[in-house]
């Protein structure tokens, strides 16, 4: 909370604020801090993104779902270029469940981070 209210042009911090929030169940809260992180930095926030797809269709708000999924397998299947080696999925494995995701999409976000903990 403290860096969104230090700099609250940064997508990062409200993203992150969201994932606070979140995991505090506060996820209408969450939701907004997504949507505000998404606002501040672009639709091309491919984490943000994801969390907000993932709690609306939580949260069974499934208007443009259909769109939704066909955006964050879009953001995965850039999210998984190799050259992108040392950056995690924009989807955890757990979450990636809760997507009408196509089967070797989501092996390859588990297989990324997999390799991603062996690094750590």
């Amino acid at each position: 909370r403290t860096a969104v209210e230090l700099k609250p042009s940064l997508g990062a911090a409200h993203n992150n604020y969201g994932r606070a929030l979140e995991n505090a169940n506060d996820l209408e809260g969450a939701l907004g801090a997504y949507r505000e992180a998404l606002k501040q930095s672009g639709q091309g926030y491919a984490e943000a993104f994801c969390a907000q797809v993932y709690l609306k269709h939580f949260l069974c708000d499934w208007n443009k779902l259909d769109a939704d999924m066909e955006a964050v397998s879009g953001h995965l299947a850039a999210n998984l270029a190799p050259h992108l080696i040392s950056t995690e999925p924009c989807v955890q494995p757990f979450r990636a469940f809760a997507y009408p995701l196509d089967p070797i999409l989501f092996l390859n976000v588990t297989r990324k981070i997999v390799a991603q903990e062996r690094l750590r």
